[in-house]
């Protein structure tokens, strides 16, 4: 099987696509083709038949007299090359050139035939009429499949990937959706997949695998493409794979769904985020501290921070004034464990939090810097009144023996009670330490802070 690109000017190329039907190699055509001459033609090689604007079934012996009839294998042989070059003419190349040759083309479903030994500007003249002919009949396929996704993407973006030309056909609202005019975007797939996000280019090759491959039809799937701005926006992009009189492509349309993804994002949020503070509700922080202690090569200790007799505060001071404590609070402790930081309010007045590492003094300096920035900030309640808070600091590392997250946060919480017992106000549980003590008995054996000098860092807010 042998394809080649003859091209006729600088600015024509005319594709051909050939192979034999017979069993027979295709070097007497390959040679036949190298040997074309005429002004302004060169020879390229190409190899897929979907590219082709003419095929040609090479037969080596034709038995073209009355008694030859109609093989019907080699009927199906052309029905199966004009399938696969869609739109292309069909040509039947014999090893000679006889008068019933070109009968006999017809009878077999050829559109025209022509010998081996014909002349260079017999084989040129066909040729040119069958490019011609390919040329405007895509032509006019352009046109219907144009008012084709004008009626159906009504209100979308559409498109069309020509699995012949490789040509990609942008309709104005699909450039106009990523700001551009009409003629500031490319017909090709390379400039479509230039902006779509990074992490979800594999997604949409992964999309169009199945259907280039033909063992699917269709393709629908949700991505980002980034906007003329710089910008990304939230498209669903749809397809099918569609072989008729139009050619052989992927036609499909475009829909900005940001606003969707948005209103999702912000549903989430509030299913999942506690919406005073902006922290993770309970049910939340838990299922991320899961999956955090499935990664074995990242240590880190769990924290609590528990705002004393909140409620007392709240009565004396006004509610606004306490839930200004608690979002202060949130915010100072997503500000000290860093990007990307895992917070959650896990109860009215307590914050549970993560903090990498596992350095037992660094974690205590952690626990002492945190509790000096929280019980030296002044609050304003009502009648513009000053006033401090109280609040119980405790840290454990997490024992080898807790799989579960709520037994961490429980042994964290069993921490806090501890550091209220001691009158510091703060308790740090070593991994092992804290598993002996889960296990055994309610009372932690602690690292005492007692040395740390009362403000550990200077940092202010």
């Amino acid at each position: 099987m042998t394809a080649a690109t003859v091209t006729a000017t600088s600015s024509t190329k005319i594709a051909i696509y050939a192979e034999a039907a017979d069993g027979c190699t295709t070097d007497a055509l390959d040679a036949r083709l190298r040997a074309l001459r005429g002004p302004g033609f060169g020879l390229d090689l190409a190899s897929r038949p979907q590219h082709a604007d003419v095929a040609l079934m090479w037969l080596a012996e034709a038995q073209t007299g009355p008694e030859a009839g109609v093989d019907a294998a080699m009927v199906a042989a052309i029905s199966s090359l004009r399938a696969r070059c869609v739109g292309a003419p069909v040509l039947l190349v014999a090893g000679s050139l006889s008068s019933a040759l070109q009968p006999y083309a017809s009878a077999l479903g050829a559109d025209d035939a022509l010998g081996l030994d014909e002349a260079d500007t017999a084989w040129l003249r066909t040729l040119r009429w069958a490019s011609r002919w390919q040329r405007e009949q895509r032509a006019h396929n352009e046109t219907r499949l144009a008012y084709r996704q004008a009626v159906r993407g009504a209100g979308r973006g559409g498109w069309a990937w020509d699995l012949q030309s490789n040509v990609v056909r942008f309709d104005p609202a699909w450039k106009a959706t990523l700001g551009y005019a009409d003629d500031e975007f490319g017909a090709d797939i390379e400039s479509w997949f230039l902006r779509v996000h990074p992490a979800d280019r594999p997604n949409l090759s992964a999309a169009f695998d199945p259907l280039l491959q033909g063992t699917g039809r269709r393709m629908e799937l949700d991505l980002r493409l980034q906007h003329r701005d710089r910008r990304y926006l939230w498209v669903r992009c749809q397809g099918e794979l569609r072989q008729d009189d139009l050619g052989l492509r992927v036609e499909g349309t475009q829909l900005d769904i940001s606003a969707e993804k948005a209103s999702d994002a912000r549903l989430l949020a509030a299913t999942t985020h506690d919406r005073l503070t902006g922290a993770l509700g309970r049910e939340a922080f838990l299922e991320a501290l899961a999956a955090r202690m499935t990664e074995p090569d990242r240590p880190f200790a769990l924290g609590l921070c528990d705002i004393d007799d909140l409620k007392a505060l709240n009565l004396r001071w006004g509610r606004s004034a306490g839930d200004e404590v608690l979002v202060w609070t949130a915010g100072m402790l997503e500000d000290r464990c860093g990007q990307p930081a895992l917070i959650g309010r896990v109860g009215s007045d307590a914050f549970a939090f993560v903090v990498d590492g596992e350095d037992v003094v660094a974690h205590a300096n952690w626990l002492a810097a945190a509790r000096d920035e929280l019980t030296e900030e002044r609050f304003v309640g009502r009648h513009g009144a000053e006033f401090r808070v109280v609040a119980t600091f405790a840290m454990t590392a997490r024992p080898a023996s807790v799989g579960d997250p709520s037994d961490l946060l429980r042994l964290a919480d069993r921490g806090i009670d501890q550091a209220r017992r001691s009158g510091e106000g703060l308790l740090l549980v070593p991994a092992a330490q804290g598993a002996l003590a889960f296990q055994a008995t309610d009372v932690f054996p602690a690292v005492s802070l007692a040395a740390l000098p009362s403000r550990a860092s200077d940092r202010s807010r």
